[in-house]
């Protein structure tokens, strides 16, 4: 009996490197719980924000450490490496972004303001978990703790209906979603005998699995990843959540949620195809990238709310961003291609969120985004303007930003796979989102009497919103020329 009781207390051991390994989730852990004694206790909207803030700076920082220490296998469920470690940086970034424009959003809400801020650093955990995980049970808890938060970050604003009907909606599919992910996860257990990705992989060569069964289980969980994506077909939720929730959920949906499910599906999708030899699920995702590029920008050009172009500006989007998945040979080529599209999607949306946020935030109609109201901005705040007209043509892809370097490389990677029908898709999906995306910006040029004016203050520049879009700015007409410190980060994510 002693001798038992010590060989699991060796198990259940973890070593400094590993706990090295998991210091940016333990961080936030520990204050998700100072920040619930706080709330017990007393409310302060400047104090609990200060602690996020803080708190997202520190785990961002730990990161260096964990780097330091090399890759680590924590228990079956967790792997730290730097494909991890890449995606976690764009994780924290993003969130810490969305926190700081939280800040100017809630400092006029009348309600409670300080669970938001919890709510936002429990999905920062479950999206560095789910970046890092190396099995299905992992995957499902990881994805759950990054959905369930968004319930209320949906719908905190639950005086407006619309907010509170997007939450509805969300809460709906999202519902559907996970049985999805949980039934397709059931049958894939049933006939490999595990739920380990590295078990699945080592037993792909055995005759135990069922091809059929398990392509059904993989296109079940296929399926709930194209929900939390907002892929064609499973998109309908996105333009009613996005026009319903507020900028910084906006953000926040956005960029941390579809960046931490797409790096669980690269890490996971090649162990599965390599068990899989058929070219089915290849051809159907081949399908919804060119559905969801052709059907968001298509859908785009019909609307007049900014948010809501936004929302099926992203589904175009993440089904370019899907060739990464597509791609059958020249793996290093497409985590590149990968890590600089994100990397190019991320900075544009916190250039033109924090933009909505900043114009809201001085503007009279704050709930409203309409895109008329930015009719005329030019006249009154030029630089600012020029400064959303970078980030909307690097979202479409233009020379000299970094979204043009997006583009460039999913087509070489594209022409590299012979993914004639995708490219095609690409080429003509570019086409039509020029249509949305000029008429955004000549918006913000034409002159009217009847503008809409926003007394923005001449020193917005040195807020930390203002630096949030000034940094965002920056870095995409620099990486735009000169992409080469892009590259080379990226390299990290195949060494």
């Amino acid at each position: 009996m002693i001798k038992n009781f010590i060989q699991q207390r060796d198990i259940m051991m973890i070593s400094f490197q590993e706990i090295i390994a998991l210091l940016p989730v333990l961080i936030i852990g520990v204050t998700v719980v100072c920040i619930m004694l706080c709330i017990s206790f007393f409310r302060n909207h400047f104090i609990i924000s200060s602690v996020t803030f803080f708190s997202l700076k520190l785990s961002l920082l730990s990161l260096y450490f964990t780097k330091k220490y090399g890759a680590q296998i924590v228990t079956d469920l967790v792997v730290v490496d730097n494909f991890s470690i890449f995606f976690s940086v764009l994780i924290l970034f993003a969130s810490l972004a969305s926190s700081v424009l939280a800040y100017t959003w809630l400092d006029s809400y009348l309600g409670n303001r300080e669970e938001f801020y919890l709510l936002i650093l429990i999905s920062v955990m479950g999206g560095i978990l789910l970046v890092c995980t190396n099995h299905l049970v992992m995957i499902f808890l990881s994805i759950e703790l990054l959905a369930v938060p968004l319930y209320g970050l949906i719908g905190y604003n639950y005086a407006i209906y619309s907010s509170l009907s997007a939450s509805v909606k969300y809460i709906i599919l999202s519902t559907i979603s996970s049985s999805f992910l949980l039934f397709g996860i059931a049958l894939i257990y049933a006939y490999c005998s595990t739920l380990s990705i590295i078990d699945i992989n080592n037993n792909s060569a055995s005759n135990v699995i069922s091809q059929e069964l398990f392509l059904i289980g993989l296109g079940f969980m296929i399926a709930s990843f194209g929900f939390k994506l907002s892929l064609f077909p499973f998109h309908s939720w996105t333009a009613d959540v996005y026009a319903g929730s507020s900028i910084p959920v906006n953000l926040f949906l956005s960029t941390v949620n579809k960046i931490a499910v797409f790096a669980m599906m690269l890490r996971i999708f090649p162990v599965m195809s390599s068990v899989c030899s058929s070219t089915k699920i290849s051809f159907i995702l081949v399908i919804i990238a060119c559905f969801s590029m052709l059907f968001g920008n298509l859908i785009a050009i019909r609307q007049n709310n900014i948010k809501r172009i936004l929302g099926y500006s992203s589904i175009a989007h993440f089904g370019y961003i899907l060739i990464g998945l597509l791609s059958k040979q020249n793996n290093e080529l497409s985590l590149e291609t990968v890590g600089i599209s994100l990397v190019s999607y991320l900075l544009s949306s916190l250039g033109i969120f924090g933009i909505l946020s900043l114009i809201s935030t001085f503007s009279k109609n704050r709930e409203r985004s309409e895109l008329f109201l930015y009719r005329g901005l030019f006249w009154d705040h030029p630089f600012l303007s020029v400064v959303f007209t970078v980030m909307i043509l690097s979202l479409a892809g233009i020379p000299i930003t970094l979204g043009f370097i997006s583009k460039f490389y999913v087509i070489i990677l594209g022409v590299h796979s012979e993914l004639w029908w995708f490219i095609g898709s690409v080429l003509l999906s570019s086409v039509i989102g020029l249509v949305y995306y000029l008429r955004i910006i000549r918006t913000l040029y034409s002159f009217s009497s009847k503008r809409i004016l926003c007394n923005i203050p001449w020193n917005w520049g040195i807020t930390p919103l203002g630096m949030i879009i000034l940094i965002s700015f920056v870095l995409i007409l620099f990486l735009g020329i000169y992409p080469q410190p892009l590259i080379n980060l990226t390299q990290l994510l195949y060494k």
